[in-house]
């Protein structure tokens, strides 16, 4: 993920709603690519993220889709009810592929876009992969989430920053900490403890521009 993104000032610089997909399209897999292939997002990526509904539930009186509860949501956490895509619908995995392809447990909600991703052939290649290879789809969806939350988004600095950019600089300020130079008095008693110097202890500090200060 790249940080430095800059807040917007007004609501009218927010896109504009209805633009996330529906649920129950009459083709569900055109539909998918009409809503994703416009922000340049492939089939891949699709697939990926659609495995966000392996997290959360639905709620018929707010979406029209699912049931009003079952037997994993009657509990909660949370307020009780609404349907989940999974069976531990707080925990990210990739069970809502494996869940999907199986269709054993009616407990559990598949939308019409959800079993499109078995249905059609290009997005099934990925399903599928999914369903067996869970460090691939985490590798993928992160990749993909990472390229949705960017688009349309304003850095400063333009080209933003990553968290990785400073490792260096903190290795080797932690080395200096851990290991620090031997110093001697004025009077040769021998080492001396190392003044504490907070920059040490932090990250480099960076230069805000004129926006973000």
């Amino acid at each position: 993920m790249k940080y430095g993104r800059v807040d917007i000032t007004a609501p009218e610089q927010c896109p504009p709603e209805g633009r996330l997909p529906d649920a129950g399209p009459r083709l569900p897999a055109e539909h998918l690519r009409e809503v994703f292939y416009r922000m340049g997002l492939d089939d891949k990526e699709i697939v990926a993220l659609s495995g966000a509904h392996t997290l959360g539930r639905s709620r018929p009186d707010r979406s029209g889709w699912g049931k009003p509860e079952t037997k994993y949501t009657k509990d909660g956490p949370g307020e009780p009810g609404g349907q989940s895509w999974t069976a531990e619908w707080l925990k990210f995995d990739n069970s809502y592929f494996k869940d999907i392809k199986e269709q054993r447990d009616q407990e559990l909600l598949v939308l019409p876009t959800d079993a499109a991703l078995f249905d059609d052939p290009s997005f099934k290649v990925y399903a599928e992969k999914y369903a067996e290879d869970q460090e691939a789809f985490f590798k993928d969806y992160a990749e993909a989430h990472a390229k949705l939350s960017n688009l349309g988004a304003k850095f400063d600095p333009p080209e933003g920053f990553s968290l990785d950019d400073d490792k260096g600089a903190v290795a080797t300020e932690e080395k200096a900490v851990a290991d620090p130079a031997p110093t001697s008095d004025t009077n040769g008693a021998g080492p001396q403890p190392e003044p504490f110097v907070a920059a040490k202890y932090s990250y480099k500090k960076r230069e805000l521009s004129d926006t973000m200060k």
